[in-house]
């Protein structure tokens, strides 16, 4: 699919939009479906700690504001996760249907269409997406110059286990971040592809304005220079471009309705 092609790469990247070229049953789509698992689990277990920790062991009033900040973050992006992996084949379907006809451009003019809002896709993709994974990653950085003493987490939780030992609590501690991290990634890969998809569909109905305007135009242009014989079969020429166009139309809202 060229169209959302880098939204996808980069759902590819956070585990939720194995390739489909992939046969289900190869090794990379196995070692695909384990990490894409892990991620998941880990974002699961970090919610779930949250939210134990905000009714068993939370002391203080900002305390239970960064909790609960933590924590209808957490809900929201595993919403956005079963979005994602629950409507895949149709988003892939819907894709694919714009990348055929009557869908796809027919003309320069409706080249020129697409490629000004894949290029408008693109900008709010990179400047929406790369700022925010930006901002993440520094935040993220900057826990470690926060001087967090030894024993504490970078997110207060309850943790089912002794992570007093080096080797749990650097483990715990650096999952806590790369959930974080992967929360974020969720967020923007989700919004940036159904912004995609919005914008998908302003492109289609300007191919469909231009169709129709041409359709138009070539019809006023053959009346004025054209005899009344000539006239006749531009008129039932334009007469089936606009039963075209109404199909077109229809086929529009059939996808996105």
């Amino acid at each position: 699919m060229v169209l959302l092609r880098e939204n996808f790469i980069q759902l590819q990247i956070i585990g939720l939009w194995s390739p489909v070229v992939w046969p289900t049953d190869s090794f990379k789509s196995r070692a695909y479906w384990f990490y894409t698992a892990f991620l998941i689990t880990a974002t699961y277990w970090f919610g779930i700690t949250e939210f134990v920790n905000l009714f068993v062991v939370v002391d203080s009033i900002d305390d239970f504001s960064d909790n609960s900040f933590m924590l209808l973050t957490t809900i929201v992006v595993c919403f956005k996760i079963d979005m994602i992996l629950s409507k895949k084949s149709e988003v892939v379907a819907l894709v694919r249907t714009f990348e055929t006809y009557p869908h796809e451009p027919i003309n320069t003019d409706e080249e020129s269409i697409c490629e000004k809002f894949n290029a408008r896709i693109r900008l709010i993709s990179s400047v929406y997406g790369g700022l925010g994974e930006v901002s993440v990653f520094t935040m993220t950085i900057s826990v470690f110059f926060q001087g967090i003493p030894y024993g504490d987490l970078p997110y207060k939780a309850w943790i089912p286990y002794d992570y007093s030992t080096p080797i749990l609590y650097w483990f715990t501690f650096s999952l806590q971040l790369l959930v974080v991290i992967f929360l974020a990634s969720v967020a923007f890969g989700f919004d940036t592809v159904l912004i995609g998809l919005f914008t998908l569909i302003c492109a289609q109905f300007n191919m469909l304005k231009n169709r129709l305007e041409k359709a138009i135009d070539e019809f006023k242009a053959t009346e004025i220079l054209k005899s009344q014989k000539e006239t006749s079969d531009a008129a039932k020429i334009c007469e089936n471009r606009i039963k075209h166009c109404i199909k077109y139309h229809r086929a529009i809202f059939e996808y996105v309705g």
